[in-house]
């Protein structure tokens, strides 16, 4: 047990060892309401919290096309493991009782594999598992979770919240990989259904108040199908790889600030490259202004 400790607003968190907990099973959060030696005692507070297997995503985004691979960290994964990705907005999260055909709320439940059986170079103990999903009828802007059911021949075992996300993002390229700490950079993507509420920015990690970042604004329409964000590189810090995060429709409406799977590098104050190409060879120079 453990105290429920004030975080920010009505926000309240605890810190629990969950070291001997069974993965890939879920535990019910249980709340005594006024503390140990009282007068009422532990119940169940409704809440179901997954033991999740995966450690890491490599994963930021999923794109609006019939084959993504889903790639995280998983120690305990094996060739009994499916996954599936839901969307974030759906109520019941990964738990929706099959209830739903996949196609807009969620992929098909997918086979996983380990990354190292099909690609040597990773060795035989990379622990990075895939899945494939169709996000040709995704939200575009919505985030989706990553959902794993760790065995699917035990009943015990049920699809859980791994607490990783990907951006089903409207953009899969920029017209630039790196822009100067200057004001006013601007950075072109093409977007077939950005619109003039849809808000970019640069941020370690999308969504963070506390995160470093380099400020947008809304997009701005260039041309057809082509939008452009204008960065304020002089308020960011130098040398980062910054993620390209998007919020599709404003601030103002429901769809999240997410990940677009991009990145932008902010390099200083390199404006021009004086040596377009080198030969082969020792000693080969290249000038920047």
């Amino acid at each position: 047990a453990a105290h429920l400790v004030p975080a920010s607003g009505k926000r309240f968190s605890l810190t629990l060892n969950t070291e001997d907990l069974y993965l890939g099973m879920h535990y019910r959060l249980c709340l005594d309401l006024d503390g140990v030696d009282t007068s009422l005692g532990f119940a169940d507070a409704g809440f179901d919290v997954y033991a999740s297997p995966v450690n890491e995503s490599l994963s930021r985004a999923v794109g609006m096309i019939d084959e993504n691979k889903i790639e995280f960290f998983c120690k305990f994964c094996t060739a009994k493991s499916f996954a599936r990705l839901v969307a974030g907005s759906f109520p019941g999260g990964c738990n929706d009782w099959g209830i739903s055909p996949p196609g807009v709320e969620k992929s098909v439940l997918a086979p996983m594999w380990e990354q190292g059986v099909r690609d040597r170079s990773l060795g035989p103990y990379s622990y990075i598992w895939a899945f494939r999903a169709n996000g040709t009828e995704f939200v575009a802007g919505e985030n989706y979770r990553i959902c794993v059911l760790l065995d699917r021949t035990n009943p015990e075992f049920r699809l859980g919240d791994t607490g990783f996300v990907v951006y089903a993002s409207p953009v899969t390229e920029t017209d630039v990989r790196a822009i100067n700490s200057l004001p006013q950079e601007v950075v072109t993507m093409p977007c077939l259904v950005c619109s003039i509420y849809t808000e970019a920015y640069l941020s370690t990690t999308c969504g963070s108040p506390t995160a470093l970042s380099v400020p947008g604004g809304r997009l701005t329409r260039t041309g057809p199908g082509l939008w452009s964000v204008y960065l304020e590189g002089h308020m960011g810090v130098p040398g980062i790889d910054f993620k390209l995060c998007m919020d599709l429709d404003g601030s103002a409406k429901p769809l999240p600030m997410g990940d677009t799977g991009l990145n932008i590098y902010l390099r200083g104050s390199m404006t021009k490259l004086q040596t377009p190409g080198v030969s082969r060879g020792a000693d080969q120079q290249i000038a920047v202004d």
